[in-house]
């Protein structure tokens, strides 16, 4: 079991170089757990990202008979976003546009691996 403030902090620690925000949220883009970011901007950062996570994941279900979408990157005006499955849940990463995608992903990859164990024991698939 994971305790809130070492999730806050695992969180936290992934803010840096660039990184201006880190989300946990689950598939309908609720919030569990942030860092980096005001609510609000949270929550509409995690509505878009979970909304867009969950068409691409239902196009590669239809298309491809494929539910496995791993990763994806989302560049604009203002940054970067990428955004992964951690579990059952989405782990999202809000950066400015000065760091480049392998360091974005890779930043996401750490924390995915280290939450990954903890959230797995308590959340069903």
């Amino acid at each position: 079991m994971i305790r809130p403030t070492v999730l806050n902090s695992i969180l936290c620690q992934a803010n840096a170089e660039g990184v201006t925000g880190t989300l946990l949220m689950n598939r309908e883009g609720m919030v569990l757990c942030h860092a980096g970011c005001d609510e609000s901007r949270a929550e509409a950062i995690a509505a878009i990202a979970s909304n867009i996570w969950c068409s691409y994941e239902k196009s590669g279900q239809e298309t491809f008979r494929d539910d496995k979408l791993k990763w994806f990157f989302l560049e604009g005006s203002e940054g970067r976003i990428a955004i992964c499955k951690v579990a059952t849940l989405l782990l999202c990463m809000v950066a400015n546009d000065t760091v480049e995608t392998g360091m974005l992903r890779s930043k996401l990859h750490a924390v995915k691996h280290c939450l990954e164990p903890s959230l797995t024991h308590i959340l069903p698939r």
